[in-house]
């Protein structure tokens, strides 16, 4: 069965809609239910706050649609869905600004705590020295400066955090400030510590940084009020002479907000890897999770809340014009999203009944 593209409503419009397999059912109350063993829906674009996201392929199997009658109108209102599986190809997805209003402890992303892997990192002509190799182990979703290692032809050069900034200790002593921080505070930071056992600048330890606690606190602070950003003009120019790859490895647990999120699994089975990739950092930052993985899944979409089971994923996050960016804030970079396959299972939305 086809039906002709439905107008827009509720931020959600539609090319094409075909059913098969589909049942009406009257209810006591007035409502209308739909049933139908597939749905398929094609070039649905749906416009939220935050993002547009375009789908060329969408598909549901075991569907049951749920429709209240408009009092003053002569239509109907979806008041619930349920599927045993919905299915997305090709997905686009552009952010239109970065979310706001959050408070503290809106954000989830419990899955950093276990954050495994490594980047790579190379700076063409390096402002301290000539071209810098640097390595930088996440271990437990802690990066350690004392194990981040800066090679140059040489002496290296070292990383830390101050409370003042994250810097570059160059082999002659001088400081160069990466990213400076603007709050009196940074959550998740240790800050370097100086005394016995100097090395030559004399700093004992080089400080850390737990990852869940910094990146909430930077997705969490008041566009006035940031947590910190990049030092100087060197360094945002710096990003254009940039290369940078890597592999991490997301842990358990939850990631997104309390309204909207995803608890991965299978971390131990080697799902939930992200490849990051960048020939010049200050124009693209491609990451590529190619097997996400999770367990339940939580979300609101037209104000009703909603949750499915099972999720699989294949992803891919393009951030462009970071050099741009920085020189106002790192979060208004452009930032947009391709889902090349997402399946979801048991999906319940509102109330269908």
């Amino acid at each position: 069965m086809a039906s002709s593209p439905p107008p827009a409503a509720g931020g959600i419009s539609s090319k094409d809609l075909i059913a098969a397999g589909i049942a009406l059912e009257p209810g006591a109350d007035g409502s209308l239910r739909a049933r139908a063993d597939t749905l398929t829906l094609r070039q649905v674009r749906l416009q939220l706050a935050a993002a547009t996201v375009v789908v060329p392929k969408l598909v549901l199997t075991g569907a049951v649609l749920r429709f209240g009658a408009q009092p003053t109108q002569p239509s109907f209102e979806l008041i619930g869905l349920r599927a045993d599986e919905v299915h997305i190809e090709g997905a686009e997805l552009a952010l239109s600004g970065r979310p706001g209003g959050m408070a503290p402890g809106d954000w989830r992303f419990d899955a950093l705590e276990r954050l495994e892997g490594e980047l790579r990192v190379f700076i063409r002509d390096a402002a301290w020295v000539v071209d810098a190799d640097i390595s930088i182990p996440v271990r437990a979703g802690r990066l350690d400066f004392d194990h981040v290692v800066v090679e140059h032809l040489g002496p290296n050069s070292a990383m830390g955090i101050s409370r003042n900034s994250i810097y570059m200790d160059a082999p002659n002593h001088a400081r160069t400030d990466l990213f400076r921080f603007g709050a009196p505070t940074v959550p998740g930071a240790v800050f370097e510590t100086r005394g016995a056992g100097f090395t030559g600048t004399g700093v004992s330890d080089r400080g850390s940084i737990e990852l869940k606690a910094f990146v909430e606190a930077m997705l969490e602070a008041p566009a006035d009020q940031q947590v910190g950003g990049v030092a100087s003009r060197e360094v945002e120019v710096m990003l254009d002479r940039t290369k940078l790859d890597g592999e991490l490895r997301l842990g358990d647990g939850a990631i997104g907000t309390a309204q909207h999120h995803v608890e991965l699994a299978g971390q131990a089975q080697g799902r939930n890897r992200i490849g990051l990739t960048a020939s010049v950092l200050g124009q693209r930052l491609v990451v590529r999770i190619p097997e996400l993985a999770g367990d339940s899944v939580r979300f609101e979409l037209f104000g009703r809340s909603g949750h499915a089971g099972a999720l699989s994923a294949n992803i891919e996050l393009q951030l462009t014009g970071l050099s741009r960016a920085a020189a106002q804030r790192l979060a208004d970079s452009g930032i947009a999203a391709t889902v090349n396959r997402l399946s979801l299972r048991d999906v319940v939305l509102g109330e269908p009944g």
